[in-house]
């Protein structure tokens, strides 16, 4: 068997089991399973990679079985022109008894069918699930990105039409730099700069971008928003004077308050899996934005001091993603699904607040 069959093999099974492997949007071009994948594809041509995919996608799920979590099932999966439909039944009535369980538990109403059927529609927090996966994953992306398309529908139990989601390239592109909003409350603010929420959080900004004469008209209840993008990371925003200002020194981040608040409406494996998956995706841009940043405000010794530690941390992660596969390869039960998925959320999430505590440390300087 050849070295490049191998590596064949390897993008096949990559795209069947995108759970393997996630990345962030810069990461993912220069990952070596997304070279593969297109290197793949062109070697191909289009219509062959895809009936190959389509092909052993069949086969394993023959071998393997169709259950992809505790919902859903594979139905069947076939090629068109230039792309993928992959058919997929959901046991709606088990998801809807689950999900209300879980809201009934927290005094909320419970919710019909109509409305977990929108959840698998754009916007819907299943549709977002399977965009984290799919656009987020090296080999799927690299087979987005040569321009095969994703078509997934979406039944219940009794055949009855959910939805229907297409993943393409601007599908991927449109939601690269999701941004998180977490609306929360003032309670008063203090010089240097920094404010108490009524959620007991502080965050501490230096009146760059809210001024001392905005902030000090302020009345306690006011609501502001806590944002975070990938690509300019935690700011405070002033929704009433469109003001808004970078932090330096984070109370409570809001990937940690998005976490929470995703696990505390989700009950199952896929749900909380999808939780702690789309952490390590945030942790990991955040990484990204937060090392870009420093350079801006330390010397060249300094930066090449953290230049170097930075590296052998990846080499470190690198290891320990290794050894956890190792460890946990014969684990069953779906628990081990959201320790895995947690074990990565919690290894990037040190090294960004880290490097953030430096940024932070910095810019005082």
């Amino acid at each position: 068997m050849t070295n490049r069959f191998q590596r064949y093999l390897l993008v096949l099974l990559f795209i069947i089991l995108p759970n393997l492997s996630l990345a962030t949007p810069k990461q993912l071009t220069n990952h070596q399973n997304y070279k593969d994948t297109v290197e793949f594809i062109e070697e191909l041509g289009l219509e062959a990679a895809i009936e190959t995919i389509v092909k052993e996608q069949i086969k394993y799920t023959s071998k393997y079985g169709n259950s992809i979590d505790e919902y859903t099932s594979g139905l069947g999966i076939t090629g068109f022109g230039n792309g993928i439909t992959q058919t997929i039944q959901v046991d709606i009535d088990r998801l809807l008894k689950d999900v209300n369980k879980q809201r009934e538990s927290k005094g909320k109403k419970p919710l019909n069918k109509k409305k977990i059927f929108s959840l698998f529609n754009e916007g819907g927090e299943y549709y977002i699930e399977q965009f984290t996966k799919i656009c987020t994953n090296p080999s799927m992306r690299g087979a987005i990105d040569s321009n095969i398309d994703y078509v997934f529908k979406y039944y219940d139990q009794d055949m009855m039409f959910i939805s229907e989601s297409t993943m393409n390239k601007s599908t991927c592109l449109k939601n690269e730099d999701t941004e998180i909003s977490v609306e929360l409350s003032f309670q008063e603010f203090h010089d240097p700069g920094y404010i108490v929420t009524e959620e007991g959080f502080e965050y501490t900004f230096g009146y760059q971008g809210i001024t001392y004469e905005n902030i000090n008209t302020w009345e306690q209840g006011r609501i502001i928003e806590l944002q975070y993008s990938r690509t300019e990371g935690v700011r405070l925003f002033d929704p009433k004077s469109g003001a808004y200002a970078y932090i330096s020194d984070c109370g409570k981040h809001p990937i940690d308050l998005l976490e929470s608040k995703c696990l505390s409406e989700k009950s199952s494996t896929m749900g909380i899996s999808s939780c702690l998956e789309r952490s390590f995706e945030l942790w990991s841009a955040d990484i990204e934005v937060t090392y870009d940043k420093i350079k801006d405000y330390v010397s060249r010794d300094t930066y090449q001091k953290i230049n170097s530690m930075h590296k052998r941390w990846i080499e470190y992660r690198e290891s320990r993603f290794s050894v956890n596969r190792e460890v946990h390869k014969n684990d069953s039960g779906t628990i081990s699904i959201i320790e895995s998925a947690n074990r990565a959320s919690s290894t990037v999430r040190s090294h960004a607040l880290y490097l953030e505590s430096l940024l932070s440390h910095a810019k005082q300087d």
